[in-house]
């Protein structure tokens, strides 16, 4: 009556019949056949890691550049709602802001603000895209009330 081993060889009906097997040498021969997985492992393993680094970089960078949009936005709107501030102001404050602040990330032909100054609000608007991995559209907007001087009577 014979068995099969983990190692694939024939068991003896009796241990004191036949070879003997060494229990070093069949650990030995078992860690020869698996050399090499640490190192295919680690690879693979290091590949995916750098991968999701890199794409967290890159999600971050495109939080970061509409942000700066945003604050541009809203900043130039506080500038252009004040008294005797024009809308070439506050749209030449946000260009000028968002270049200086993430102007490698931004493409420059593609940045457009938009300023408009009512009676009651003042509205900047910000559109254009990214340079990332993948293009991220900016759209955001900023506004602040619109300040007009009213003689007392």
């Amino acid at each position: 009556m014979t068995g099969r081993l983990p190692s694939g060889r024939a068991a003896q009906a009796h241990p004191g019949a036949g070879e003997q097997t060494n229990p070093a040498a069949e650990r030995a021969a078992e860690r020869a056949r698996e050399r090499g997985e640490t190192v295919i492992g680690s690879a693979f393993l290091f590949s995916i890691v750098l991968f999701a680094i890199f794409l967290l970089i890159q999600i971050l960078l495109g939080y970061y550049v509409r942000s700066v949009a945003s604050f541009a936005a809203s900043d130039a709107a506080a500038l252009m709602a004040r008294d005797g501030a024009t809308e070439a102001e506050g749209e030449a404050y946000a260009t000028t802001f968002i270049l200086s602040q993430a102007g490698g990330l931004v493409i420059g032909n593609d940045l457009v603000v938009r300023a408009d100054k009512g009676a009651e609000e003042t509205t900047v608007t910000v559109t254009g895209r990214t340079r990332l991995l993948w293009s991220v559209g900016l759209d955001v907007e900023g506004s602040a009330p619109t300040e007009r001087f009213e003689p007392q009577r």
